[in-house]
């Protein structure tokens, strides 16, 4: 059986602690491997209430998302002559663990015939990610495609709408249906996930991210050093300002490289009036994958020397108040 929980009067801390208790709809994208930002090992700590676990507390760009949801469902309901009204609830599916909190109702939409409420679902995203991921996906990003789905799994509502302001400017709107299929997927995968890690305990595998991340390995004292002061944090960051620069000329660098690996093409040289600029040369590489299936114990054991190999994470410092 469905049921709601209010949250008019709630707290934010109450309102996450209810929410521990079951999968959310912007969480089921993280389970289904779709969410770039975090992992099924994520959810899984912070479901079994991990002590030692760090939740996400929000950033700069989740406070304004949060401001500007108000302005952005008025703008839309304007441009698009909608009736909308905040929902104050958490909706709980009848298999007990899902759940799903919509941003906006939409209560009608004048000129045109639809079947009952529908969801609004609002979005305030920056240019850089907007077109990040419009490289490989169409229309919205799939973690959001797939909150929206178990949105209408929760509900029974059959239509509905995504707005996302993108770059503070200018509003990317997409209409919504039901994907039954993909709804059914995605009931059957949530049910196996929360059964198997949640109930269980099992802990699901580490990912890339995972692994890179010290709060998921675990380091123990000793295995790392802290530093608070600034000036640790700017060479930190000179150095990755640095290094994005270098990418970006790598990038106009490689794409001068291949006009001219097409001008030279099969020739071995290429000349500018008789003097050379540039030509293909022949090297002898060690085929490994031979050397592996004709001597795999020779190859297991220099396979297991072991070297350090410096890597830097992202991190964006955000001043505390």
């Amino acid at each position: 059986m469905k049921k709601f929980i209010k949250t008019v009067g709630l707290t934010e801390s109450q309102i996450q602690e209810i929410r521990l208790g079951y999968l959310g709809a912007s969480e089921i994208g993280v389970i289904l491997g779709l969410n770039p930002f975090r992992t099924p090992h994520n959810i899984w700590r912070e479901k079994r209430r991990d002590p030692n676990y760090q939740r996400f507390q929000g950033n700069e760009f989740t406070k304004w998302g949060t401001r500007l949801e108000d302005s952005i469902g008025k703008g839309f309901a304007t441009d698009y002559f909608c009736t909308i009204k905040k929902d104050n609830k958490i909706r709980v599916h009848e298999n007990g663990f899902l759940s799903c909190s919509l941003d906006r109702l939409i209560t009608r939409q004048k000129g045109i015939e639809r079947p009952g409420l529908g969801i609004l679902e609002i979005k305030n995203i920056s240019q850089y990610a907007y077109d990040k991921f419009r490289k490989t996906e169409t229309e919205i990003p799939l973690h959001y495609y797939a909150q929206h789905q178990q949105q209408f799994l929760i509900t029974g509502y059959k239509w509905g709408y995504f707005v996302m302001l993108v770059g503070g400017n200018k509003l990317e709107v997409k209409e919504m249906i039901p994907d039954i299929t993909f709804m059914k997927a995605l009931q059957n995968y949530a049910e196996e996930y929360w059964n198997t890690h949640i109930i269980q305990g099992q802990e699901p595998p580490l990912t890339a991210p995972d692994i890179q991340n010290p709060q998921e390995t675990q380091l123990k004292e000793g295995e790392y050093i802290n530093f608070d002061d600034m000036e640790t944090f700017q060479l930190y960051q000179n150095y990755q300002d640095i290094n994005s620069e270098i990418k970006e000329r790598e990038k106009v660098r490689d794409s001068y490289k291949e006009k001219l690996i097409e001008k030279i093409g099969t020739f071995k040289q290429l000349t500018f009036q008789k003097h050379p600029l540039m030509e293909w040369g022949e090297y002898r590489i060690f085929d490994s994958k031979s050397f592996q299936k004709d001597h795999p114990e020779d190859y297991a054991a220099y396979k297991q020397n072991i070297i350090r190999k410096l890597t830097f994470k992202k991190y964006i410092y955000e001043e505390k108040p």
